[in-house]
């Protein structure tokens, strides 16, 4: 039973069309889509938007539609859209709603609104049912109601999720729909998931420290980067990037003690990747710093030993990763595409992943996926997709 049905059997009343109030608010152009990418759960919250907008951007441009964001000020702001975050009272985000081609968001309050005043809607859905807090009004062939898979579990109705089901729905998907709703041409249906990374809307930043610190680096200096020590010999320029960035050290050998202690209040975290070049001073050294440091060992073979020469530290073994990792290995082939949202800079160019460096493929919109066990460990930041035929 839906919950507005529900609440009318429990108040004894007929359901009716609700009647909303709206105010006009200035937009600036006719032809707009709607997009709310929040909500009052952060569960229900979709993290792959950026993504979705990406796929949608050129087809839009195409028709001279745009893309409005709305919601509160509190909201954080998807890149290529028309931000009107925290810039509408109720009312007036009513009016923006009702007069868009379609609106596009979380599980939430526009999506109801969108259906009262039969808006094509696209809703995405993780924590609840559909059936049962969906939209409700609208003509349903003007929905499309995406929602995790849940013919194995049940949604969790919960206000927090240590994995959101609702990031399950691939963005293709959504992209894909939203086009199909507007009538616009496209070949996003052909586009096959193979796998969907935890953390591949966010923005990652690897540095190998073989290069000098540019000016125009793509980094606010608030942020932090990941500088991978471990993947170079050469240790010429990492003082200077560990002065000029929040970091997040990674080494996989001793690295001078005194540069550390000297730009500490910039070193965030320390992953150490322990191998016989470490001494257990040095690690002792290390540790009177008080810096957060993981130390972890990825040979199996050299584990124990490892574990006996560090007694009483706690040591982390990540085992090989392989395309058993993937979301749907058994989907992946020799003409699989990966897009990233890792950015490992080296020698002041950029590639998508280690694997990628390795092999000096520069980041590209979409790459082939690399077959090989360091490109399956750094999943989490990848899209994989194939391309039917």
């Amino acid at each position: 039973m839906h919950l507005v049905e529900n609440y009318a059997l429990a108040a004894g009343a007929k359901i009716g069309r609700p009647s909303i109030e709206e105010a006009y608010f200035p937009i600036g152009f006719e032809k707009y889509i709607t997009l709310h990418a929040g909500s009052g759960m952060p569960a229900k919250n979709y993290d792959y938007f950026k993504d979705v907008v990406q796929e949608l951007l050129g087809h839009l441009q195409e028709e001279g539609i745009h893309i409005v964001q709305i919601g509160s000020k509190r909201e954080k702001s998807i890149p290529n859209t028309f931000n009107l975050l925290g810039e509408t009272d109720i009312k007036q985000c009513c009016y923006v709603i009702k007069n868009s081609l379609l609106h596009l968001g979380n599980d939430s309050f526009s999506c109801h609104i969108a259906s009262a005043f039969n808006v094509p809607l696209v809703g995405l859905y993780g924590v609840t049912y559909p059936s049962c807090c969906g939209p409700f009004w609208g003509d349903k062939k003007r929905q499309r109601i995406l929602s995790a898979d849940f013919s194995n579990r049940k949604p969790s109705f919960s206000m927090t999720e240590r994995v959101k089901r609702v990031n399950s729905i691939f963005p293709d998907l959504v992209a894909q729909k939203v086009l199909d709703l507007l009538s616009i041409e496209n070949n996003l249906d052909s586009i096959e998931a193979v796998h969907l990374g935890p953390s591949f809307h966010l923005t990652i930043i690897d540095v190998v420290p073989n290069f000098n610190p540019p000016e125009d680096f793509p980094v606010a200096g608030s942020s932090s980067i990941n500088l991978r020590v471990d993947y170079t010999e050469s240790q010429t320029f990492t003082e200077k990037w560990i002065k000029k960035y929040k970091t997040v050290l990674h080494i996989n050998k001793p690295l001078d003690i005194n540069l550390i202690k000297d730009n500490k209040h910039n070193i965030q975290q320390i992953y150490v990747y322990l191998s016989d070049k470490f001494s257990k001073e040095y690690i002792e050294k290390l540790s009177e710093l008080a810096i957060t440091m993981q130390l972890s060992c990825d040979d199996k073979e050299t584990l124990a030993d490892t574990r006996l020469k560090f007694f009483g530290l706690n040591i982390y073994h990540d085992p090989e990763e392989s395309k058993k990792c993937l979301d749907n290995p058994a989907k992946i082939c020799d003409t699989s595409f990966f897009k990233s949202s890792l950015n490992l800079f080296s020698k002041n160019k950029c590639y998508p992943s280690k694997a990628s460096l390795d092999l000096g493929l520069e980041t590209q919109e979409e790459q082939l996926a690399i077959d090989r066990p360091v490109f399956y460990r750094e999943a989490e930041f990848f899209k994989i997709y194939n391309y039917a035929s």
